[in-house]
């Protein structure tokens, strides 16, 4: 086993080491609150990894958060991720190529994911497009008697700067984390109809139109949980 590691590193130090320098211009700074893929020539689907200062998570595999660091040896860089220690270079201001010293001599690229909206695009009142047109009745009808100062038609989500409502017969709030390319969305929202929302993952934010997909939680209504759905369709409604 360590004669192994022993040729990682040497291969590692002779692959990468021809052109950095002793200046390390890769550090923590280059990835912290950042969100970056990982592209894979043997596999198909590609890893988004979000770091904060001091922890990060694959935001479309597991979401448990785990520490990283950079160090360095001689004059090459290792992105550690947990127990992973992973060789890197930059090859430009956005694309990192990366060697993995502790799994199977695997190489991959890292590309920054830059956010494609602002936050701010996503503030406001939300009706899914499937309610636009309809009557009450196209909602079943409710198990016990709701508030009428609460009840609003049609339902809606609102988001503000730190915190989602939807409005679903009863009315629920959430905090919220979006992630630092503002495409996921986090949260722990009970929807009457539809059960826990955990995740959003935002498609396509115009000033009109938001297309996500949704993950729910439905274990207490005795469906199969964590589930995303199919795209759906919100549009912006006024107050």
């Amino acid at each position: 086993m360590r004669q192994k590691f022993s040729y990682f590193i040497a291969f590692f130090l002779l692959f990468f080491n021809c052109n950095n320098d002793s200046k390390h211009l890769i550090t923590e700074n280059t990835f912290k609150n950042k969100t970056f893929v990982s592209y894979y020539e043997s596999e198909k689907d590609s890893l988004i990894v979000e770091f904060t200062d001091s922890t990060y998570q694959y935001l479309n595999f597991s979401k448990e958060r785990r520490n990283w660091r950079i160090t360095y040896y001689d004059n090459s860089t290792f992105l550690i991720l947990d127990r992973i220690a992973i060789g890197i270079k930059q090859l430009n201001d956005s694309t990192f190529k990366c060697f993995n010293v502790s799994y199977n001599d695997v190489e991959f690229e890292m590309r920054l994911r830059k956010p494609k909206w602002k936050k701010e695009k996503i503030y406001g009142k939300w009706v899914e497009d499937i309610y636009r047109g309809k009557t009450e009745d196209f909602f079943p009808p409710f198990t016990v008697p709701y508030p009428k100062e609460d009840y609003s038609w049609p339902p809606f989500y609102e988001i503000s700067e730190n915190k989602i409502v939807s409005n679903y017969y009863l009315v629920n709030e959430s905090k919220y984390e979006i992630n630092n390319s503002n495409e996921y969305l986090f949260m722990c929202l009970n929807n009457y109809k539809k059960g826990e929302e955990l995740e959003w993952r935002i498609k396509v934010v115009t000033d009109s139109t938001l297309i996500i997909s949704r993950m729910i939680d439905r274990t207490y209504q005795d469906y199969d949980s964590n589930e995303f759905s199919e795209d759906i369709k919100l549009i912006r409604i006024d107050n």
